[in-house]
């Protein structure tokens, strides 16, 4: 593709849009869903390659919102906050208990903050062909950027997908009546089998 056209790329979501941590399946890998006009683009890039996958608007079969809270991501964070608070306390009660405060706030308050902001809803949006799948996940405070996409991605898709209009009907005729716009009968080439083309 030349850089014209990649330069027309329009970034709108993603599975790891606006963090840094990976939820699209493997460690390191990073997904990003570009719109391009007329079809969607999927790239997922991790430490040594790019990978890109398209869904023209004219063949997306399903799209579904919903929300979405990352359960296990917050488990883990309040975990680990647990188990430096423990560390925190020890060090208070064996030195002084300013240390233990301030290790914890240190260390264990960011993971408490990331917890609440894993247990915000948020908004996923799934655009479905019959091979590909795009996935943006919106975060809590990007509830107005999904809202907007969803209301204009719709719309989108059926304009590529509308029929074109259907050509008014033939009305049947029988054999010898004039057409509209014809002033002679069409003349009707008499073929004999002899003269058909046999392959």
């Amino acid at each position: 593709m030349s850089p014209t056209a990649r330069a027309k790329r329009r970034l709108i979501g993603g599975t790891s849009f606006g963090r840094w941590m990976v939820v699209s399946g493997s460690t390191g890998v990073r997904t990003y869903v570009f719109d391009l006009g007329d079809r969607l683009e999927i790239e997922e890039r991790d430490h040594w390659n790019i990978s890109r996958r398209r869904i023209p608007l004219r063949d997306v079969v399903l799209m579904t919102r919903r929300e979405v809270r990352q359960i296990w991501t917050m488990i883990a964070c309040l975990v680990i906050a647990a188990l430096v608070g423990l560390m925190a306390f020890a060090i208070g009660k064996g030195a002084e208990a300013m240390a233990g405060v301030v290790t914890f706030l240190i260390i264990g308050a960011p993971f408490l903050a990331l917890a609440l902001l894993r247990w915000l809803p948020q908004s996923e949006i799934q655009v479905q062909s019959r091979r590909v799948t795009a996935r943006m996940l919106y975060g809590f405070f990007s509830r107005k950027r999904a809202e907007a996409l969803w209301a204009e991605l719709p719309a989108r898709v059926r304009a590529a997908q509308r029929l074109p209009a259907a050509a008014p009907p033939v009305p049947a005729t029988a054999p010898g009546d004039l057409l509209p716009g014809e002033t002679t009968a069409p003349a009707i080439a008499d073929v004999a089998s002899a003269d058909l083309f046999i392959p």
